[in-house]
């Protein structure tokens, strides 16, 4: 028969070894904060860059489209001009300022006042995306098909998008409810693909070349009295992050110090769109310099006599 003792050391081994499988078993679940972004109206507030007509230059101006504003009496959406036909076509281009993963659709219909009771809006429509801006074979087809005639501010989203990347928009009605094309709000949701950075910068020595957002590769040289170096990377979508020499680093701040070898020290700066999907490194190779190749002085004391 074992002594009491044998049978409290197995039981504390079994319980050990349960607490190691439980932690184990925890461990390998994600974390719930590498969970998909969600999409985002990437749209409001963007810059309009053309129309192909404005009803007029306040309540209705082609700016309104997307604005994020629906008033009655001073911003309406946008309307084109009024047709006796209601099919042609009538449309809005929008640059969003980064490419985004664009994923779906909506549109608010304007205000109804002075006794309207009939929605205005446009009814079949184009949705297109350009990496480019020139909507001339290049552009991709995120979305098509018929919006119903909407009532007062009511609102619809599309229910067949593509999702596609792209930079710009652009909105096109081929047909109407009335001899005008109106947009209360138009709202496209998406995430950024953006990984570029829009500043770096050493704190000891100069970047050689110049920075530019499409350069990847750079050389600083600093003198062997340099023994660390911090970088400031800013980048371009603040819904990036980035990554000096492997630790995150908030953009627009310096990085960690970073010790320097004597001789090369390639040092990593990788910005993570917000997808999570796109990554974009830069290099900046730091030659540290021997200590021979100082030629300065330590000190200088004149003799005397």
């Amino acid at each position: 028969m074992k002594p009491r003792s044998s049978h409290f050391k197995t039981l504390n081994y079994c319980l050990l070894i349960m607490v190691l499988l439980l932690t184990s078993s925890i461990s390998i679940y994600p974390s719930r904060a590498n969970a998909s972004p969600t999409p985002y109206n990437v749209s409001q507030g963007k810059t309009v860059t053309g129309c192909s007509s404005s009803y007029d230059t306040s309540a209705f101006k082609c700016a309104n489209i997307n604005n994020g504003v629906i008033n009655s009496s001073t911003d309406r959406g946008w309307a084109s001009v009024g047709g006796a036909s209601t099919n042609r076509n009538e449309w809005v281009k929008i640059d969003l300022g980064h490419t985004y993963r664009l994923s779906s659709m909506e549109i608010e219909n304007e205000i109804f006042v002075g006794g309207q009771t009939s929605g205005r809006n446009i009814k079949d429509y184009v949705l297109y995306g350009s990496q480019t801006g020139a909507f001339a074979g290049e552009e991709i087809i995120l979305s098509q098909g018929t919006v119903p005639q909407l009532g007062n501010n009511q609102k619809w989203t599309a229910t067949n998008f593509t999702p596609g990347d792209a930079r710009y928009i652009m909105i096109k009605g081929t047909s109407s409810y009335s001899g005008f094309f109106i947009i209360g709000e138009l709202r496209v949701f998406g995430i950024s693909k953006d990984a570029n950075l829009s500043a770096l910068l050493p704190n000891a020595g100069t970047l050689s070349p110049s920075f530019a957002s499409g350069t990847t590769n750079y050389s600083v040289i600093v003198p062997y009295s340099t023994a660390s170096i911090r970088l400031t990377p800013t980048v371009a979508d603040s819904t990036a992050s980035v990554s000096v020499n492997g630790t995150t680093t908030t953009s627009g701040t310096g990085s960690n110090p970073i010790a320097l070898n004597v001789g090369l020290n390639s040092i990593p700066v990788v910005v993570t769109a917000e997808d999570d999907t796109v990554t974009k490194t830069y290099t900046v190779n730091v030659t540290r310099q021997d200590a021979s190749t100082n030629a300065n002085l330590f000190s200088l004391v004149p003799s005397t006599g």
